[in-house]
């Protein structure tokens, strides 16, 4: 080891070996460390956020500034409204008990129903079965591979329908397995039937032969699965890719656009000035939802990935009871239900054209007069351009009508006697045109299930508007078969005109006048006749078409919105179940068809002997009137019967929900023997019908009896115990009636208005597609009485004991003619 050196050796060593001192380094500057790459990377991330948040807060407060005053933008959100389920029966009997609009496709409101119903019970958005405005171009939506249909045994034993729809939710494109399911089903207890939504679904399928190895809804029907598990009903091959949900003009995909615009004319014309959005239905749904299911569950359902969507976007602002809490009571629902109703206002006389005032104010505005004059400076005008700007400028003349329009309705005012408008008086008018529109109407609103003889006859009557090409195919009275010059020609369209002129010539060679009712859709032969009807019409103002006057009725009382799911007394007019659409008139054909019960010779009754006086047209048909029939025992109190009025000899029948209370004298409360002699027909408590008869008086005002009456000669109804055939005679159909507690023998043909659907449609149920129908074959004689010519018809294929006796109008000229050429050779 070497010798220490000492200290100041060290030193020395040290100094000589340093660097030299450089006085200037020291200088008072800030030096940066060296940074990682992966440091300084993160660092000019942030500093770009900063940047990004000075641009974008800078265009944000210009957009709420300056941008929003110019523009008039909204400063809050729009609040969330609640399509509830009173809003859905509203649409209902708009579209099916009201509705004036003629759609280009007969099935258009089959279809918009059943879309309607599958968004609504899956609370889907408007563009997941269908294409959203947002996927244009793509045709996602529903097809029927997404589809499942199935049969299965209910809780009750019983075989029962189910279909499965698969959503193509949002945010899920690239996880299809994660998209929501749902099931629509029977149900195994009685609802009302247009909240069925087996039955459209149902109408659809069949009407396109969806089903591979079945055809008709009896084979469906006959369909037993095994106990515990499903059937499972195929689809055709080549269906799988084909959209379930067509558009109305083509074979593609419905789109939102197109289904939005029909459901937002509908709500206007249900009376909601600010119509219900899809998404006000679906927050309606998962409010409804968040009550009975988990929150995963509820999550799965709506398509949420947040849990906490639901409570920022979705649920009512009024979904507790303070009151009840504070008082330790229970829940109300019925209270907070109601005011979650009113988000959407009502009014169910929203006017659907301008006030004259308004209409002339818009023909003399400046904007107004400026298209008009446009377009009188293109009048004659033939070339491309010219007809384009003309089409351009009508669509400008609509658009400014229309927007003076809504401008009206949102600020018209509500009152509970102002006039519904003309527009609710036209489907009852024109409702007799269209027997399947007419059908529906009236058992939609019936409470029973599907498989019933009413859901049965729906379902028909849905399969039906799919094979028809137009909604009125001839109008009564006017049928093709009335024409005399195309016999070789049946592919010829349809020109009521044509057949007007052609059929009326043709009757007056034989009868030297004929003219056709337009009221009554009956032609009349002979001066002398057409005038005395002419007369009648002159002497009851009350046949003819006036506008619609309001008449007060009694409404329900008591009934909550648990009880009465399709009843919101704070926006659904009950009480003017006379007027509103959706109330079921006691015929379904409209008052122009009967006019006097005295009038028509077609009748048939018990025991029925041809006498010198002419029998009654035959009953009105019953059907439920709103709430009061469809709720039964809850409505006891308010019993809808038709009391019978004699004027100048006549007699009439008035509906007793469209008299006036207030001018009724009974201190009672019990309907008198003469007005329990006019209920014609009604339901018995086994549900089996009447057909009341309304005593027949003759011009002189004397009770004429020309047919015998029942028992001891002091009975005022018969009840039918069942139809046992049916025959069509021209256009008309009869059914042969089993009158209860009377034999075969006295069984008679009776015309099909004159029956109540409940009769005929379990008839039509147990001979489905018109089996076992009789066929007109010839007339076979004629005799007349008291100036009075009727004909015996014979049926083809039946003996003689079928025969029947009818007028010439019932059986039709053509058939008259060729008689009366036989008798001649």
């Amino acid at each position: 080891m070497g010798k220490a050196k000492s200290v100041a050796d060290a030193l020395r060593l040290g100094s000589e070996r340093s660097a030299a001192v450089e006085s200037n380094i020291v200088n008072g500057e800030l030096v940066h460390r060296t940074l990682q790459p992966a440091v300084e990377r993160n660092y000019r991330k942030m500093i770009e956020f900063w940047f990004e948040y000075q641009r974008t807060s800078s265009k944000a407060s210009f957009i709420k500034g300056p941008l929003a005053k110019e523009m008039g933008m909204p400063k809050h959100k729009r609040r969330r409204r609640f399509a509830t389920k009173n809003v859905m029966l509203n649409y209902a009997r708009q579209l099916w008990a009201a509705d004036w609009i003629e759609h280009k496709h007969p099935a258009t409101p089959v279809d918009d129903w059943g879309l309607l119903l599958g968004n609504t019970y899956s609370s889907s958005r408007i563009g997941e079965y269908i294409e959203s405005t947002c996927r244009g171009g793509t045709g996602r939506g529903l097809y029927f591979k997404d589809l499942t249909f199935v049969a299965f045994i209910n809780e009750e034993g019983a075989p029962e329908f189910a279909i499965q729809l698969t959503r193509d939710a949002k945010n899920m494109t690239s996880t299809p397995n994660k998209r929501p399911q749902h099931a629509l089903y029977e149900g195994t207890e009685p609802r009302v039937l247009c909240f069925n939504p087996m039955l459209p679904f149902l109408a659809r399928l069949l009407a396109y032969e969806a089903f591979r190895d079945y055809k008709t809804i009896g084979e469906l029907l006959m369909i037993v699965p095994p106990e515990g598990e499903m059937w499972v009903v195929q689809w055709k091959e080549h269906l799988l890719e084909t959209p379930f949900f067509r558009s109305q003009s083509s074979e593609d995909i419905e789109t939102a656009g197109a289904f939005s615009h029909r459901l937002r004319s509908l709500g206007l014309r249900a009376g909601y000035p600010t119509p219900p959005r899809h998404h006000d239905i679906r927050a309606e749904g998962l409010h409804l939802m968040n009550q009975f299911e988990s929150e995963a569950t509820r999550m799965v359902y709506a398509g949420h990935t947040d849990p906490n969507t639901l409570a920022m976007h979705y649920l009512p602002r009024n979904g507790a009871d303070g009151q009840a809490a504070y008082h330790g009571q229970e829940r109300r629902t019925l209270v907070l239900d109601l005011f979650r109703s009113l988000t959407i206002p009502r009014n169910p006389r929203l006017w659907q054209c301008l006030p004259a005032k308004q209409q002339y104010d818009c023909d003399t505005s400046p904007e107004m007069m400026h298209i008009n004059l446009q377009i009188l400076t293109l009048r004659g005008t033939t070339n491309k351009k010219s007809q384009e700007q003309r089409k351009k400028l009508y669509a400008e003349k609509r658009e400014l009508i229309a927007k003076r329009l809504r401008r009206w309705q949102k600020t018209q005012p509500v009152k509970h006697d102002d006039s519904p408008g003309y527009h609710r008086a036209i489907f009852d008018r024109v409702r007799f045109l269209m027997p399947e529109r007419d059908r529906l109407a009236q058992n939609l609103f019936l409470i029973d299930k599907l498989r019933s003889s009413a859901g049965l006859a729906v379902l028909h009557d849905m399969l039906a508007l799919y094979h028809k090409r137009r909604n009125v195919e001839y109008r009564p009275g006017l049928e093709p078969d009335k024409c005399h010059c195309r016999k070789d020609n049946d592919d010829s369209p349809y020109d009521w005109r044509h057949i007007y002129d052609c059929h009326r010539i043709a009757a007056e060679k034989v009868d030297g006048f004929a003219e056709l009712c337009f009221l009554c859709n009956e032609w009349f032969y002979g001066i002398g006749a057409w005038e005395m009807h002419c007369q009648h019409h002159l002497d009851h103002p009350d046949s003819l078409p006036t506008c619609v006057k309001r008449k007060p009725s009694p409404g329900p009382s008591g009934l909550s919105q648990e009880s009465t799911p399709f009843c919101n007394s704070g926006t659904t007019d009950c009480e003017d179940a006379a007027l509103s659409g959706y109330s079921t008139p006691l015929s379904s054909a409209p008052s122009e068809e009967v006019i006097d019960p005295a009038m028509s010779l077609g009748e048939s009754w018990p025991g029925d002997k041809l006498t010198g006086c002419t029998g009654a047209s035959g009953p009105l048909e019953s059907t439920p009137n709103t709430l009061q029939e469809i709720q039964g025992p809850l409505h006891s109190s308010f019993p809808a019967v038709v009391s019978v009025t004699e004027e100048r000899g006549v007699t009439s029948t008035t509906s007793f929900m469209d008299t006036d209370l207030s001018s009724q004298d009974n201190s009672t409360g019990q309907v008198s023997e003469s007005t329990k002699a006019g209920i014609t027909p009604y339901l018995t408590s086994n549900d089996e019908e009447r057909i009341g008869r309304v005593p027949i008086r003759n011009n002189r005002g004397e009770e004429c009896h020309d047919k015998p009456l029942p028992l001891d000669q002091e009975g005022t109804e018969f009840e039918v115990e069942s139809l046992v055939a049916k025959g069509r005679l021209g256009r008309r159909v009869w059914y042969k009636v089993k009158w209860k507690g009377y034999p075969e023998s006295d069984n008679s043909w009776v015309k099909k208005k004159d029956i109540g659907t409940g009769a005929t449609a379990n008839y039509e149920a147990k001979h489905p597609g018109g089996r076992g129908e009789f066929k007109f074959e010839a007339l076979v004689s004629k005799k007349e009485i008291e100036g009075v010519i009727l004909y015996e018809a014979k049926w083809r294929g039946q003996p003689s004991s079928e025969n029947m006796w009818v007028d010439k109008w019932d059986v039709g000229t053509k058939a008259v003619l060729a008689f009366e050429a036989s008798l001649s050779t």
